[in-house]
């Protein structure tokens, strides 16, 4: 990729060196698909011209100027893309019409389209051919990269501070590669809802980060997982796209007649997944799809014979005799426990959270098929995890909705005794 690096005189030069070494990588190519066989190509007709690498308070004046510190995009429920795959006269302004609104995070970066006679404090609608250009505070990234460590032991010290800043500045690449097809009126419209637009967030953070992960090196990945768990639902969702064919809605981007398709296509990348949304799940046998925190309150899996995927969950817990992939990152409070994991790519060791239990001394299988006479799962787990030998405080973190049933039928026992006299 070849684009022009502007530094601010404060700013150190090592992160021009970060960006042109991430630029030497970087094409108009993206291959995705999950698995050698699936392997698929998008592209893109128009580069970069420019990084700005800005000091804090210039950053804060440009993003002023550009006004991109009131844009705002539409945050749609995730259910009610599924409900358009019904629908086969799908119109984008009813679909958004009374949606939630958000502000865009333009707080570490952002990118811009520009007419190439303007200066960076300048907009236009004109339709004429416009330049791309790409917005960093590295002063507020090194604050970000700060308040990382301790969460990203898996990353040396030396490469820390470079995984993060990469992190950041990839995901801002994203929103370019996903917009850099359309003409400049398009990118108005799917970039602020005050330009009359279908900005959506689901669509622009949720593919920006896709494209990061997928051009990113192993800790930029590990990075942008990490950072992916402090933010909206929004960056969360490319655990879920980069795992399932986004063909449909790539091809929505590739060319400029097809961006309005944008949302029923993201539709039918869900088709109407939305299987975990805080409950608990027993399987008494094998979880085999991959379960995705949709509502962002977590859930917990018991699986007697394994679990094929588990993606991010803010919260909950999660035992089966084998986890077949690990996807993203677990905050503390999420528990996993398991004989088996076959490829965690988003860790370089685990944390004390996830809990890796050699089968000759537990046998989690059979620990599982021993509770089986209880019927919910917020009554097993913490029956199992004391059985597996889990430390106590991981029991006790799990027994109070466990307790509050008991509670619950010994009141209802009580009514019943008393109904009888």
């Amino acid at each position: 990729m070849h684009s022009e690096v502007i530094r601010s005189p404060s700013i150190p030069s090592r992160f021009a060196g970060h960006l042109n070494e991430l630029k030497r990588r970087l094409g108009p190519n993206v291959a995705y698909g999950d698995g050698p066989k699936q392997t698929y190509t998008y592209s893109i007709s128009r580069p970069i011209s420019a990084f700005h690498l800005l000091a804090e308070g210039e950053y804060e004046q440009v993003r002023h100027k550009l006004k991109m510190n009131v844009a705002r995009c539409y945050e749609p429920p995730l259910e009610d893309y599924s409900s358009l795959l019904e629908d086969s006269a799908f119109n984008p302004s009813q679909f958004y019409r009374g949606k939630k609104t958000v502000d865009r995070d333009t707080s570490l970066g952002f990118w811009c389209p520009l007419l190439p006679d303007k200066n960076p404090g300048s907009r236009s609608s004109s339709d004429s051919e416009y330049e791309a250009h790409v917005f960093l505070c590295p002063d507020r990234i090194i604050n970000l990269a700060k308040s990382l460590e301790g969460n990203l032991n898996d990353i040396p010290k030396r490469s820390f501070e470079k995984a993060v800043f990469e992190a950041v500045a990839l995901h801002e690449i994203g929103h370019h590669y996903m917009l850099a097809n359309q003409p400049y009126h398009v990118v108005e419209r799917l970039s602020r809802v005050e330009m009359d637009g279908i900005a959506d967030s689901r669509i622009s953070e949720g593919l920006a980060n896709t494209f990061a992960y997928l051009m990113g090196g192993s800790h930029a990945r590990m990075a942008l997982c990490q950072i992916a768990l402090n933010q909206g639902l929004s960056y969360r969702l490319f655990l879920f796209l980069k795992h399932a064919d986004i063909s449909t809605l790539l091809d929505c981007f590739s060319k400029p007649d097809n961006y309005a398709k944008a949302p029923w296509a993201l539709g039918h990348v869900f088709g109407g997944k939305h299987n975990l949304n805080g409950f608990g799940i027993y399987v008494n046998g094998r979880f085999d799809g991959t379960a995705f925190d949709w509502s962002d309150k977590g859930g917990r899996i018991v699986a007697k014979d394994g679990i094929r995927t588990l993606t991010t969950m803010l919260d909950g817990c999660f035992i089966a005799p084998r986890i077949d992939l690990l996807v993203g990152r677990f905050p503390p409070n999420s528990l996993i426990v398991t004989n088996e994991i076959g490829n965690a790519p988003d860790y370089g060791q685990f944390p004390a959270n996830i809990i890796v239990l050699p089968r000759e001394r537990v046998d989690l299988r059979r620990i599982i098929s021993a509770r089986v006479e209880w019927k919910e799962v917020d009554q097993r787990v913490p029956l199992i995890l004391a059985d597996a030998g889990v430390d106590e405080r991981w029991v006790t973190q799990f027994r109070p909705r466990y307790k509050e049933i008991e509670d619950d039928i010994a009141k209802m026992e009580r009514q019943i005794h008393d109904s009888n006299y």
